[in-house]
Protein backbone atom coordinates (compact mmCIF):
# COMPACT_ATOMS: atom_id res chain seq x y z
CA UNK A 1 0.00 0.00 0.00
CA UNK A 2 1.24 3.55 -0.73
CA UNK A 3 2.02 5.98 2.05
CA UNK A 4 -0.73 8.52 2.71
CA UNK A 5 0.62 11.70 4.29
CA UNK A 6 -1.69 14.67 3.74
CA UNK A 7 -2.52 18.20 4.76
CA UNK A 8 -5.86 19.96 4.74
CA UNK A 9 -7.51 19.60 1.35
CA UNK A 10 -4.82 17.49 -0.33
CA UNK A 11 -4.50 13.71 -0.31
CA UNK A 12 -1.02 12.50 -1.27
CA UNK A 13 -0.05 8.97 -2.34
CA UNK A 14 3.26 7.55 -3.53
CA UNK A 15 3.82 4.49 -5.67
CA UNK A 16 7.51 3.49 -5.70
CA UNK A 17 7.38 0.00 -7.15
CA UNK A 18 10.74 -1.74 -6.73
CA UNK A 19 12.23 1.34 -5.04
CA UNK A 20 9.86 1.40 -2.06
CA UNK A 21 12.19 -0.10 0.57
CA UNK A 22 15.19 1.95 -0.49
CA UNK A 23 13.09 5.12 -0.55
CA UNK A 24 11.92 4.48 3.01
CA UNK A 25 15.55 4.35 4.16
CA UNK A 26 16.33 7.57 2.30
CA UNK A 27 13.43 9.34 4.01
CA UNK A 28 14.77 8.30 7.40
CA UNK A 29 18.16 9.74 6.51
CA UNK A 30 16.51 13.02 5.47
CA UNK A 31 14.78 13.19 8.84
CA UNK A 32 18.07 12.57 10.64
CA UNK A 33 19.71 15.63 9.04
CA UNK A 34 16.75 17.72 10.34
CA UNK A 35 16.16 19.42 6.99
CA UNK A 36 13.06 21.43 8.12
CA UNK A 37 14.85 23.24 10.93
CA UNK A 38 18.01 23.79 8.93
CA UNK A 39 16.20 25.42 6.04
CA UNK A 40 14.33 27.71 8.46
CA UNK A 41 17.73 28.58 9.95
CA UNK A 42 18.96 29.44 6.43
CA UNK A 43 21.64 26.76 6.59
CA UNK A 44 23.20 27.17 3.16
CA UNK A 45 25.34 24.04 3.65
CA UNK A 46 22.30 21.98 2.68
CA UNK A 47 23.18 22.91 -0.92
CA UNK A 48 26.54 24.64 -1.11
CA UNK A 49 29.77 25.51 0.66
CA UNK A 50 29.06 29.22 0.18
CA UNK A 51 25.97 31.29 1.07
CA UNK A 52 25.79 33.08 -2.30
CA UNK A 53 22.23 33.24 -3.71
CA UNK A 54 20.91 31.06 -0.89
CA UNK A 55 20.53 32.96 2.38
CA UNK A 56 19.17 35.95 0.42
CA UNK A 57 16.69 33.73 -1.49
CA UNK A 58 14.70 32.06 1.30
CA UNK A 59 12.09 34.73 1.97
CA UNK A 60 9.40 32.52 0.41
CA UNK A 61 9.45 30.28 3.48
CA UNK A 62 7.50 32.78 5.62
CA UNK A 63 5.24 34.28 2.94
CA UNK A 64 2.02 32.44 3.96
CA UNK A 65 2.08 33.97 7.43
CA UNK A 66 3.20 37.45 6.41
CA UNK A 67 0.82 37.79 3.45
CA UNK A 68 -2.13 36.55 5.52
CA UNK A 69 -1.72 39.74 7.54
CA UNK A 70 -2.10 41.82 4.36
CA UNK A 71 -5.42 40.41 3.18
CA UNK A 72 -7.22 43.71 3.81
CA UNK A 73 -4.67 45.51 1.65
CA UNK A 74 -5.22 43.13 -1.28
CA UNK A 75 -9.01 43.30 -0.93
CA UNK A 76 -9.01 47.10 -0.80
CA UNK A 77 -6.89 47.21 -3.95
CA UNK A 78 -9.13 44.85 -5.92
CA UNK A 79 -12.31 46.57 -4.73
CA UNK A 80 -10.96 49.94 -5.89
CA UNK A 81 -10.05 48.56 -9.31
CA UNK A 82 -13.58 47.28 -9.87
CA UNK A 83 -15.19 50.35 -8.29
CA UNK A 84 -13.21 52.63 -10.64
CA UNK A 85 -14.74 50.93 -13.67
CA UNK A 86 -11.89 48.78 -14.92
CA UNK A 87 -13.05 45.85 -17.06
CA UNK A 88 -9.76 44.39 -18.33
CA UNK A 89 -6.36 43.74 -16.77
CA UNK A 90 -3.18 43.11 -18.75
CA UNK A 91 -0.23 41.75 -16.78
CA UNK A 92 3.09 42.09 -18.59
CA UNK A 93 5.91 39.99 -17.15
CA UNK A 94 8.07 36.95 -17.80
CA UNK A 95 8.77 33.68 -16.01
CA UNK A 96 8.01 33.87 -12.31
CA UNK A 97 6.18 37.16 -12.84
CA UNK A 98 3.71 35.68 -15.32
CA UNK A 99 3.25 31.94 -14.78
CA UNK A 100 1.56 32.14 -11.36
CA UNK A 101 -0.79 34.98 -12.44
CA UNK A 102 -1.68 32.96 -15.53
CA UNK A 103 -2.45 29.94 -13.33
CA UNK A 104 -4.69 32.00 -11.03
CA UNK A 105 -6.47 33.77 -13.89
CA UNK A 106 -7.21 30.49 -15.64
CA UNK A 107 -8.17 28.45 -12.58
CA UNK A 108 -10.47 31.10 -11.06
CA UNK A 109 -11.89 32.59 -14.25
CA UNK A 110 -15.51 33.64 -14.12
CA UNK A 111 -15.57 34.74 -10.46
CA UNK A 112 -15.84 38.41 -11.41
CA UNK A 113 -16.24 40.56 -14.50
CA UNK A 114 -12.58 41.42 -15.04
CA UNK A 115 -11.04 40.08 -18.23
CA UNK A 116 -7.44 39.18 -17.34
CA UNK A 117 -4.72 38.85 -19.98
CA UNK A 118 -1.21 37.64 -19.17
CA UNK A 119 1.18 38.91 -21.85
CA UNK A 120 4.59 37.18 -21.78
CA UNK A 121 5.47 37.27 -25.46
CA UNK A 122 7.40 39.52 -27.83
CA UNK A 123 5.49 38.19 -30.83
CA UNK A 124 4.03 41.27 -32.58
CA UNK A 125 0.95 39.49 -33.94
CA UNK A 126 0.07 38.25 -30.46
CA UNK A 127 0.62 41.70 -28.95
CA UNK A 128 -1.66 43.24 -31.58
CA UNK A 129 -4.26 40.53 -30.93
CA UNK A 130 -4.35 41.38 -27.21
CA UNK A 131 -4.40 45.11 -27.96
CA UNK A 132 -7.38 44.69 -30.30
CA UNK A 133 -9.47 43.29 -27.43
CA UNK A 134 -8.87 46.25 -25.09
CA UNK A 135 -10.71 49.45 -24.36
CA UNK A 136 -7.84 51.40 -22.82
CA UNK A 137 -10.18 53.64 -20.82
CA UNK A 138 -11.28 50.61 -18.80
CA UNK A 139 -7.98 48.65 -18.86
CA UNK A 140 -5.42 48.32 -16.06
CA UNK A 141 -1.81 47.44 -16.94
CA UNK A 142 0.23 45.58 -14.31
CA UNK A 143 3.96 45.77 -15.00
CA UNK A 144 5.65 42.94 -13.11
CA UNK A 145 9.43 42.49 -12.92
CA UNK A 146 11.68 41.61 -9.99
CA UNK A 147 14.76 43.23 -11.50
CA UNK A 148 12.75 46.01 -13.09
CA UNK A 149 14.88 45.76 -16.22
CA UNK A 150 13.65 42.58 -17.97
CA UNK A 151 13.83 43.51 -21.65
CA UNK A 152 10.48 41.97 -22.64
CA UNK A 153 8.61 43.59 -19.74
CA UNK A 154 10.21 47.02 -20.23
CA UNK A 155 9.46 46.90 -23.96
CA UNK A 156 5.80 45.98 -23.39
CA UNK A 157 5.43 48.71 -20.76
CA UNK A 158 6.81 51.32 -23.16
CA UNK A 159 4.48 50.04 -25.89
CA UNK A 160 1.38 50.39 -23.71
CA UNK A 161 2.46 53.81 -22.42
CA UNK A 162 2.66 54.92 -26.05
CA UNK A 163 -0.78 53.46 -26.78
CA UNK A 164 -2.32 55.34 -23.84
CA UNK A 165 -0.55 58.50 -24.91
CA UNK A 166 -2.55 58.36 -28.16
CA UNK A 167 -5.95 58.40 -26.44
CA UNK A 168 -5.69 60.33 -23.16
CA UNK A 169 -3.96 63.16 -21.37
CA UNK A 170 -0.50 62.15 -20.17
CA UNK A 171 -1.30 63.21 -16.61
CA UNK A 172 -4.09 60.60 -16.47
CA UNK A 173 -2.08 57.67 -17.82
CA UNK A 174 -0.42 56.68 -14.53
CA UNK A 175 -3.83 55.90 -13.07
CA UNK A 176 -4.02 52.95 -15.48
CA UNK A 177 -0.68 51.43 -14.42
CA UNK A 178 0.41 49.34 -11.43
CA UNK A 179 3.91 47.97 -10.87
CA UNK A 180 5.28 45.03 -8.88
CA UNK A 181 9.03 45.02 -8.40
CA UNK A 182 11.90 44.95 -5.92
CA UNK A 183 12.90 48.08 -3.98
CA UNK A 184 15.34 50.36 -5.81
CA UNK A 185 14.74 48.89 -9.26
CA UNK A 186 14.49 50.94 -12.45
CA UNK A 187 10.81 50.02 -12.56
CA UNK A 188 10.20 51.52 -9.13
CA UNK A 189 11.87 54.74 -10.23
CA UNK A 190 9.86 54.95 -13.46
CA UNK A 191 6.63 54.14 -11.59
CA UNK A 192 7.19 57.02 -9.20
CA UNK A 193 8.20 59.37 -11.98
CA UNK A 194 5.05 58.55 -13.97
CA UNK A 195 2.83 58.49 -10.86
CA UNK A 196 1.51 54.92 -11.19
CA UNK A 197 -1.64 54.36 -9.16
CA UNK A 198 0.03 51.65 -7.05
CA UNK A 199 3.59 50.38 -6.53
CA UNK A 200 3.96 47.03 -4.77
CA UNK A 201 7.53 46.57 -3.53
CA UNK A 202 8.29 42.91 -2.97
CA UNK A 203 10.75 41.47 -0.46
CA UNK A 204 14.07 41.25 -2.35
CA UNK A 205 15.00 37.91 -0.72
CA UNK A 206 12.54 35.99 -2.91
CA UNK A 207 13.62 34.57 -6.27
CA UNK A 208 11.31 34.98 -9.24
CA UNK A 209 10.21 31.36 -9.54
CA UNK A 210 9.56 31.19 -5.77
CA UNK A 211 7.43 34.35 -5.79
CA UNK A 212 3.92 32.98 -6.44
CA UNK A 213 2.77 33.68 -2.86
CA UNK A 214 4.31 37.16 -2.81
CA UNK A 215 2.99 40.35 -4.40
CA UNK A 216 3.97 38.96 -7.80
CA UNK A 217 1.28 36.29 -7.50
CA UNK A 218 -1.19 37.63 -4.97
CA UNK A 219 -1.81 41.08 -6.48
CA UNK A 220 -3.11 39.60 -9.76
CA UNK A 221 -4.78 36.77 -7.80
CA UNK A 222 -6.78 39.32 -5.83
CA UNK A 223 -8.27 40.57 -9.12
CA UNK A 224 -9.71 37.15 -10.03
CA UNK A 225 -12.42 37.41 -7.39
CA UNK A 226 -11.20 34.51 -5.26
CA UNK A 227 -11.51 34.46 -1.48
CA UNK A 228 -7.93 35.47 -0.70
CA UNK A 229 -8.20 34.61 3.00
CA UNK A 230 -9.22 31.04 2.22
CA UNK A 231 -6.54 30.84 -0.46
CA UNK A 232 -3.61 32.01 1.68
CA UNK A 233 -4.82 29.90 4.61
CA UNK A 234 -4.25 26.80 2.47
CA UNK A 235 -0.63 27.82 2.00
CA UNK A 236 -0.32 28.36 5.77
CA UNK A 237 -1.47 24.79 6.37
CA UNK A 238 1.10 23.50 3.90
CA UNK A 239 3.87 25.56 5.50
CA UNK A 240 3.02 24.24 8.97
CA UNK A 241 3.37 20.65 7.85
CA UNK A 242 6.54 21.30 5.83
CA UNK A 243 8.11 22.72 8.99
CA UNK A 244 7.71 19.42 10.84
CA UNK A 245 10.63 17.01 10.99
CA UNK A 246 8.34 14.01 10.59
CA UNK A 247 8.49 12.01 7.37
CA UNK A 248 5.02 10.60 7.98
CA UNK A 249 3.30 13.98 7.63
CA UNK A 250 5.81 16.32 5.91
CA UNK A 251 4.57 16.03 2.33
CA UNK A 252 7.16 18.54 1.09
CA UNK A 253 9.98 16.33 2.34
CA UNK A 254 8.44 13.27 0.73
CA UNK A 255 7.76 14.87 -2.66
CA UNK A 256 11.23 16.41 -2.76
CA UNK A 257 12.81 13.13 -1.79
CA UNK A 258 10.72 11.37 -4.45
CA UNK A 259 12.13 13.67 -7.15
CA UNK A 260 15.69 13.84 -5.84
CA UNK A 261 16.09 10.17 -4.95
CA UNK A 262 14.84 9.06 -8.36
CA UNK A 263 16.96 11.64 -10.21
CA UNK A 264 20.03 10.23 -8.47
CA UNK A 265 19.09 6.92 -10.08
CA UNK A 266 18.82 8.65 -13.48
CA UNK A 267 15.02 8.58 -13.32
CA UNK A 268 15.05 12.26 -14.20
CA UNK A 269 12.04 12.68 -16.51
CA UNK A 270 8.95 13.84 -14.62
CA UNK A 271 5.70 13.79 -16.60
CA UNK A 272 3.05 15.98 -14.96
CA UNK A 273 -0.66 15.64 -15.67
CA UNK A 274 -3.47 17.60 -14.03
CA UNK A 275 -7.21 17.99 -14.09
CA UNK A 276 -8.26 20.39 -16.83
CA UNK A 277 -9.49 22.96 -14.32
CA UNK A 278 -5.95 23.45 -12.98
CA UNK A 279 -4.03 22.75 -16.19
CA UNK A 280 -1.79 25.84 -15.85
CA UNK A 281 -0.34 24.41 -12.62
CA UNK A 282 1.89 22.05 -14.58
CA UNK A 283 3.51 24.93 -16.48
CA UNK A 284 4.24 26.74 -13.22
CA UNK A 285 5.77 23.52 -11.83
CA UNK A 286 7.77 23.12 -15.05
CA UNK A 287 9.58 26.42 -14.53
CA UNK A 288 10.13 25.85 -10.82
CA UNK A 289 11.65 22.38 -11.22
CA UNK A 290 13.54 22.94 -14.48
CA UNK A 291 15.22 26.21 -13.56
CA UNK A 292 15.96 25.10 -9.99
CA UNK A 293 17.51 21.70 -10.73
CA UNK A 294 18.94 22.00 -14.26
CA UNK A 295 22.55 23.01 -13.64
CA UNK A 296 26.04 21.64 -13.05
CA UNK A 297 25.40 18.81 -15.52
CA UNK A 298 22.34 17.61 -13.59
CA UNK A 299 18.62 18.23 -13.72
CA UNK A 300 15.06 16.96 -13.54
CA UNK A 301 13.16 17.39 -16.80
CA UNK A 302 9.49 18.24 -16.13
CA UNK A 303 7.15 17.33 -18.98
CA UNK A 304 3.72 19.01 -18.82
CA UNK A 305 1.35 16.53 -20.46
CA UNK A 306 -2.03 17.14 -22.03
CA UNK A 307 -2.83 13.47 -21.49
CA UNK A 308 -1.21 10.18 -20.59
CA UNK A 309 -0.59 8.02 -23.64
CA UNK A 310 -0.29 4.48 -22.33
CA UNK A 311 0.93 3.37 -25.78
CA UNK A 312 4.18 5.36 -25.46
CA UNK A 313 7.32 3.68 -24.20
CA UNK A 314 8.17 5.98 -21.31
CA UNK A 315 11.40 4.14 -20.53
CA UNK A 316 13.22 3.45 -17.29
CA UNK A 317 14.08 7.11 -16.69
CA UNK A 318 10.46 8.20 -16.16
CA UNK A 319 8.30 9.06 -13.15
CA UNK A 320 4.81 10.54 -13.04
CA UNK A 321 2.89 13.19 -11.11
CA UNK A 322 -0.90 13.27 -11.30
CA UNK A 323 -2.68 16.19 -9.61
CA UNK A 324 -6.44 16.17 -9.84
CA UNK A 325 -9.50 17.82 -8.40
CA UNK A 326 -11.35 15.34 -6.23
CA UNK A 327 -14.01 13.52 -8.26
CA UNK A 328 -12.18 13.84 -11.59
CA UNK A 329 -12.08 10.27 -12.90
CA UNK A 330 -11.20 11.07 -16.54
CA UNK A 331 -7.76 9.44 -16.48
CA UNK A 332 -8.37 6.56 -14.06
CA UNK A 333 -7.69 3.81 -16.62
CA UNK A 334 -4.39 5.38 -17.65
CA UNK A 335 -3.40 5.94 -14.02
CA UNK A 336 -4.16 2.33 -13.15
CA UNK A 337 -2.06 1.18 -16.09
CA UNK A 338 0.92 3.24 -14.89
CA UNK A 339 0.53 1.98 -11.31
CA UNK A 340 0.50 -1.60 -12.56
CA UNK A 341 3.57 -1.00 -14.73
CA UNK A 342 5.71 -0.24 -11.69
CA UNK A 343 6.71 3.23 -12.93
CA UNK A 344 7.19 5.51 -9.88
CA UNK A 345 4.27 7.85 -9.38
CA UNK A 346 2.73 10.40 -7.02
CA UNK A 347 -1.01 11.04 -7.07
CA UNK A 348 -2.55 14.05 -5.31
CA UNK A 349 -6.25 14.80 -4.89
CA UNK A 350 -7.24 18.44 -4.31
CA UNK A 351 -10.55 19.52 -2.80
CA UNK A 352 -10.83 22.48 -5.18
CA UNK A 353 -8.80 25.25 -6.84
CA UNK A 354 -8.10 26.92 -3.50
CA UNK A 355 -5.68 24.08 -2.79
CA UNK A 356 -3.40 25.55 -5.47
CA UNK A 357 -1.95 27.72 -2.69
CA UNK A 358 -0.95 24.61 -0.77
CA UNK A 359 0.47 23.11 -3.96
CA UNK A 360 2.62 26.19 -4.50
CA UNK A 361 4.25 25.97 -1.09
CA UNK A 362 4.52 22.19 -1.31
CA UNK A 363 6.33 22.29 -4.67
CA UNK A 364 8.63 25.13 -3.64
CA UNK A 365 9.65 23.20 -0.55
CA UNK A 366 9.98 19.93 -2.45
CA UNK A 367 12.16 21.59 -5.07
CA UNK A 368 14.51 22.81 -2.34
CA UNK A 369 14.68 19.22 -1.03
CA UNK A 370 15.37 17.87 -4.53
CA UNK A 371 18.26 20.34 -4.83
CA UNK A 372 19.69 18.89 -1.62
CA UNK A 373 19.69 15.41 -3.17
CA UNK A 374 21.21 16.60 -6.45
CA UNK A 375 23.80 18.76 -4.63
CA UNK A 376 22.86 21.86 -6.64
CA UNK A 377 21.80 25.32 -5.50
CA UNK A 378 18.08 25.45 -6.39
CA UNK A 379 17.96 29.24 -6.09
CA UNK A 380 20.45 30.40 -8.74
CA UNK A 381 20.35 30.31 -12.54
CA UNK A 382 23.97 30.35 -13.78
CA UNK A 383 23.26 29.67 -17.47
CA UNK A 384 20.29 31.97 -18.12
CA UNK A 385 22.48 34.95 -18.97
CA UNK A 386 24.20 33.20 -21.90
CA UNK A 387 21.22 33.50 -24.27
CA UNK A 388 20.70 37.12 -23.19
CA UNK A 389 24.31 37.97 -24.07
CA UNK A 390 23.96 36.48 -27.56
CA UNK A 391 20.62 38.30 -28.01
CA UNK A 392 22.11 41.66 -26.98
CA UNK A 393 24.91 41.14 -29.51
CA UNK A 394 22.42 40.43 -32.31
CA UNK A 395 20.32 43.46 -31.35
CA UNK A 396 23.37 45.73 -31.26
CA UNK A 397 24.53 44.54 -34.68
CA UNK A 398 21.01 45.08 -36.02
CA UNK A 399 21.00 48.66 -34.74
CA UNK A 400 24.36 49.25 -36.42
CA UNK A 401 23.65 47.55 -39.75
CA UNK A 402 19.87 47.15 -40.05
CA UNK A 403 20.31 43.40 -40.50
CA UNK A 404 20.05 40.32 -38.28
CA UNK A 405 22.97 38.04 -39.06
CA UNK A 406 22.07 34.42 -39.83
CA UNK A 407 24.25 31.45 -40.73
CA UNK A 408 23.84 29.79 -44.09
CA UNK A 409 20.90 27.32 -44.28
CA UNK A 410 21.57 23.61 -44.66
CA UNK A 411 18.68 23.01 -47.09
CA UNK A 412 15.16 24.08 -48.10
CA UNK A 413 11.92 22.27 -48.73
CA UNK A 414 9.81 24.81 -50.63
CA UNK A 415 9.21 27.64 -48.11
CA UNK A 416 10.69 25.78 -45.12
CA UNK A 417 14.36 26.50 -44.39
CA UNK A 418 16.57 24.31 -42.19
CA UNK A 419 19.60 25.41 -40.14
CA UNK A 420 21.76 23.26 -37.87
CA UNK A 421 25.11 22.96 -36.13
CA UNK A 422 25.39 19.45 -37.60
CA UNK A 423 26.10 18.25 -41.13
CA UNK A 424 22.56 17.78 -42.46
CA UNK A 425 21.95 18.09 -46.20
CA UNK A 426 18.32 17.02 -46.65
CA UNK A 427 15.30 15.83 -44.69
CA UNK A 428 16.31 12.17 -44.77
CA UNK A 429 19.65 13.17 -43.27
CA UNK A 430 17.76 15.12 -40.58
CA UNK A 431 15.70 12.06 -39.68
CA UNK A 432 18.85 9.93 -39.54
CA UNK A 433 20.55 12.54 -37.34
CA UNK A 434 17.59 12.58 -34.96
CA UNK A 435 17.59 8.77 -34.74
CA UNK A 436 21.31 8.77 -33.98
CA UNK A 437 20.86 11.30 -31.18
CA UNK A 438 17.79 9.51 -29.76
CA UNK A 439 19.70 7.47 -27.19
CA UNK A 440 18.64 6.41 -23.69
CA UNK A 441 18.29 9.43 -21.43
CA UNK A 442 17.83 11.99 -24.20
CA UNK A 443 14.79 14.13 -24.91
CA UNK A 444 13.44 16.42 -27.62
CA UNK A 445 12.52 20.03 -26.94
CA UNK A 446 10.41 22.02 -29.42
CA UNK A 447 11.11 25.74 -29.09
CA UNK A 448 8.48 27.69 -31.01
CA UNK A 449 9.24 31.35 -31.66
CA UNK A 450 5.77 31.65 -33.19
CA UNK A 451 2.53 33.42 -32.37
CA UNK A 452 1.18 31.52 -29.32
CA UNK A 453 -2.41 31.25 -30.59
CA UNK A 454 -4.61 28.22 -30.01
CA UNK A 455 -4.18 26.81 -33.50
CA UNK A 456 -0.40 26.80 -33.32
CA UNK A 457 -0.53 25.30 -29.83
CA UNK A 458 -2.59 22.42 -31.16
CA UNK A 459 -0.24 21.93 -34.10
CA UNK A 460 2.78 21.94 -31.77
CA UNK A 461 1.09 19.30 -29.59
CA UNK A 462 0.46 17.21 -32.70
CA UNK A 463 4.08 17.54 -33.79
CA UNK A 464 5.25 16.60 -30.27
CA UNK A 465 3.13 13.44 -30.29
CA UNK A 466 4.50 12.40 -33.69
CA UNK A 467 8.10 12.97 -32.61
CA UNK A 468 7.58 11.08 -29.34
CA UNK A 469 6.20 8.09 -31.21
CA UNK A 470 8.71 8.23 -34.07
CA UNK A 471 11.88 8.58 -31.99
CA UNK A 472 10.68 6.91 -28.77
CA UNK A 473 11.67 9.90 -26.64
CA UNK A 474 9.94 12.29 -24.26
CA UNK A 475 9.12 15.59 -25.99
CA UNK A 476 8.65 18.97 -24.35
CA UNK A 477 7.55 22.17 -26.03
CA UNK A 478 7.46 25.85 -25.26
CA UNK A 479 6.87 29.18 -26.96
CA UNK A 480 9.71 31.66 -27.15
CA UNK A 481 10.78 33.85 -25.53
CA UNK A 482 8.60 32.59 -22.67
CA UNK A 483 10.48 29.28 -22.30
CA UNK A 484 13.81 31.16 -21.94
CA UNK A 485 12.55 32.23 -18.50
CA UNK A 486 11.18 28.78 -17.73
CA UNK A 487 13.23 25.87 -19.06
CA UNK A 488 16.14 27.70 -20.70
CA UNK A 489 18.38 27.15 -17.67
CA UNK A 490 17.85 23.38 -17.79
CA UNK A 491 18.53 23.21 -21.53
CA UNK A 492 21.99 24.66 -21.03
CA UNK A 493 22.78 23.43 -17.53
CA UNK A 494 21.77 19.76 -17.55
CA UNK A 495 23.78 16.75 -18.77
CA UNK A 496 23.39 17.78 -22.42
CA UNK A 497 20.94 15.10 -23.50
CA UNK A 498 18.51 17.49 -25.17
CA UNK A 499 17.76 17.55 -28.90
CA UNK A 500 16.39 20.98 -29.76
CA UNK A 501 14.05 21.79 -32.63
CA UNK A 502 13.65 25.55 -32.90
CA UNK A 503 10.75 26.88 -34.99
CA UNK A 504 10.80 30.45 -36.33
CA UNK A 505 8.82 32.48 -38.84
CA UNK A 506 9.20 35.60 -40.94
CA UNK A 507 7.70 38.83 -39.64
CA UNK A 508 4.26 39.48 -41.10
CA UNK A 509 3.02 42.40 -38.96
CA UNK A 510 5.41 44.28 -36.73
CA UNK A 511 5.17 46.69 -33.79
CA UNK A 512 7.61 49.44 -32.83
CA UNK A 513 9.18 49.50 -29.37
CA UNK A 514 9.68 53.04 -28.02
CA UNK A 515 13.24 53.44 -26.76
CA UNK A 516 11.98 55.11 -23.57
CA UNK A 517 8.57 55.83 -21.97
CA UNK A 518 6.65 58.22 -24.26
CA UNK A 519 9.58 58.46 -26.67
CA UNK A 520 8.72 58.76 -30.36
CA UNK A 521 12.13 57.30 -31.18
CA UNK A 522 12.21 53.55 -31.86
CA UNK A 523 15.35 51.71 -32.83
CA UNK A 524 13.85 48.23 -32.46
CA UNK A 525 10.62 46.34 -33.15
CA UNK A 526 9.05 43.40 -31.34
CA UNK A 527 9.53 41.24 -34.44
CA UNK A 528 13.25 41.97 -34.56
CA UNK A 529 13.56 41.43 -30.81
CA UNK A 530 11.79 38.05 -31.03
CA UNK A 531 14.00 36.90 -33.91
CA UNK A 532 17.12 38.13 -32.09
CA UNK A 533 16.04 36.09 -29.06
CA UNK A 534 15.65 32.99 -31.24
CA UNK A 535 19.10 33.56 -32.75
CA UNK A 536 20.49 34.26 -29.28
CA UNK A 537 19.26 30.99 -27.82
CA UNK A 538 20.39 29.10 -30.92
CA UNK A 539 23.85 30.60 -30.39
CA UNK A 540 23.88 29.82 -26.67
CA UNK A 541 22.86 26.18 -27.22
CA UNK A 542 25.35 25.81 -30.07
CA UNK A 543 28.07 27.30 -27.84
CA UNK A 544 27.25 24.67 -25.18
CA UNK A 545 27.62 21.89 -27.76
CA UNK A 546 23.92 21.02 -27.72
CA UNK A 547 22.22 19.30 -30.65
CA UNK A 548 19.98 21.83 -32.38
CA UNK A 549 18.15 22.34 -35.65
CA UNK A 550 16.35 25.60 -36.44
CA UNK A 551 13.46 25.53 -38.91
CA UNK A 552 12.08 28.73 -40.45
CA UNK A 553 8.47 28.39 -41.57
CA UNK A 554 8.27 31.57 -43.65
CA UNK A 555 5.18 33.78 -43.60
CA UNK A 556 2.33 31.26 -43.81
CA UNK A 557 3.24 29.63 -40.50
CA UNK A 558 0.18 27.41 -40.00
CA UNK A 559 0.38 26.00 -43.50
CA UNK A 560 4.12 25.32 -43.28
CA UNK A 561 3.76 23.83 -39.79
CA UNK A 562 1.21 21.39 -41.23
CA UNK A 563 3.73 20.53 -43.96
CA UNK A 564 6.40 19.90 -41.36
CA UNK A 565 4.04 17.58 -39.50
CA UNK A 566 3.40 15.70 -42.75
CA UNK A 567 7.14 15.40 -43.37
CA UNK A 568 7.64 13.77 -39.97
Amino acid sequence: MPEKPSFTGIQYKEYLGEYKDEFTKVLSTLQLVNFPQRILDKDYTLWSSTPNEIINRLGWLTLPESKYKEIDKFNEFSEQIIKNGFKSVVLVGMGGSSLAPEMFADSFKGLNHLNIFVLDSTDPEYILSVRSQLDLDSTLIIVSSKSGSTVETASLMNYFLAEYNKVMDRNDIGNHFVSITDPGSDLENISRELDYREIFLNKPDIGGRFSALSYFGLVPASLTGLDLGKFINNSKNAALLCNKNDININTGLRLGAFMGFLAEKMIDKLTIFTSKQISCLKFWIEQLVAESTGKNGKGILPIPAESFDINLNYGKDHAFIYIKIKGDENAENEISSIKNSGIPMVVMDLEDCYDLAGQIYLWEYATAVAGYFLKVNPFDQPDVESAKIFTRDFVQKYKETGLLEKEKPKFNIENITFYSNSQISDFNALRTWLKEKAVDGSYISIQAFLTPDINKKLLIYELAEILASEFDLPVTSGFGPRYLHSTGQLHKGDAGMGIFIQLTSDIASDVQIPDKPFSEVSSLTFGILKNAQALGDYGALKNKGRNIVSINLGHDTDSELNKLIELF
